[in-house]
């Protein structure tokens, strides 16, 4: 279940036992390959990305943006090893000079699982992404994104 359905059930009544897990939404990046061997483009991702407003509309706001993949009260949190803020600006600039060297836009597909928020999260990270001149996401839910291995 999500922040929002466990707020909803306490309101209507329902006991709670909180879990408060490390991590959330993550993205993976294949860094052996373009565009992700360039640090520049995995940068301006993690920049363009304001993590308070996506808590906000993704939770109601009811667990906090992670910098991390531990929270700050997890006894293996390290603050000197988080992700860079958000700032459009610097975001707006490395996607920018990428497209400048490459010829075109960033390019990239989001896979994500079609179960509970997975999509919703994936819809969140492209509509915040394509916002940016020089990027463009996609999103499929339908394909592994690698090869299945037995």
């Amino acid at each position: 279940n999500t922040a929002p359905d466990a707020d909803n059930l306490q309101k209507a009544g329902a006991s709670a036992n909180v879990a408060q897990l490390n991590g959330g939404t993550v993205l993976y990046f294949n860094v052996r390959k373009a565009p992700f061997s360039d640090i520049r483009a995995r940068q301006a991702i993690t920049m363009a990305i304001d993590r308070t407003d996506m808590i906000k509309t993704l939770d109601n706001g009811l667990i906090a943006p992670m910098d991390s993949v531990f929270r700050h009260d997890s006894p293996f949190y390290d603050p000197s090893i988080v992700q860079l803020g958000y700032d459009p600006v610097k975001a707006q600039t490395l996607f920018d000079q990428l497209a400048a060297e490459t010829g075109g836009p960033l390019t990239f597909t989001l896979y994500t699982f079609t179960v509970n928020v997975y999509p919703v999260a994936a819809q969140y990270l492209q509509g915040a992404l394509n916002k940016y001149r020089n990027v463009k996401v996609s999103i499929d839910g339908a394909a592994p994104p690698l090869p299945c291995r037995q």
